[in-house]
């Protein structure tokens, strides 16, 4: 099984550490994500979310000022229907059961268990893109120059605030 091309996602890595940031942008860039943005902190990250479109937001669930699981529940209350409904993966080496549910609750749609593969976030982005959780937030240049129209998917599995159903 091959992977799905990703040069069109646009993703911000929310993650404060230094090390962890360069592992993960290392690892998007090898599998093909097109723009890489790395912020710091759950406050600027959220003011980021809310001022421009993401296709991907992948979250470290500690962060300074905010973390994990209250940027993802400010994400999900934004105005902007597009940016709430904006795919996150969590990042976490919190992967028990409480943990699990408390971010699910918050409107996570996937998990990354640390430490993460290579493999294995392409595998999690990849099953994103092809169940339809993870779509173009915006148009995009196709192949032949056109700009691509990101069509509507009425069978979407969000409710109005943003959360999976």
């Amino acid at each position: 099984m091959s992977s799905p091309d990703m040069n069109w996602m646009k993703v911000l890595l929310v993650e404060d550490n230094a090390f962890a940031q360069e592992i993960m942008r290392t690892i998007l860039r090898h599998i093909g994500v097109g723009d890489v943005q790395i912020c710091d902190d759950g406050a600027k990250a959220l003011a980021r979310a809310a001022a421009e479109n993401f296709d991907l937001l992948i979250v470290d669930w500690r962060l300074p000022s905010m973390n994990g699981v209250a940027l993802t529940e400010g994400v999900r209350s934004l105005a902007d229907r597009t940016r709430a409904s904006t795919t996150i993966i969590m990042v976490t080496a919190h992967a028990d059961a409480q943990h699990v549910v408390q971010a699910r609750r918050a409107g996570v749609d996937a998990f990354l268990v640390k430490p993460t593969s290579i493999q294995a976030v392409r595998d999690r982005i990849t099953g994103l893109i092809e169940s339809g959780r993870l779509k173009p937030s915006r148009p995009f240049p196709l192949p032949d120059g056109n700009d691509g129209v990101v069509p509507t998917d009425e069978a979407d599995t969000r409710d109005g605030d943003g959360r999976l159903q």
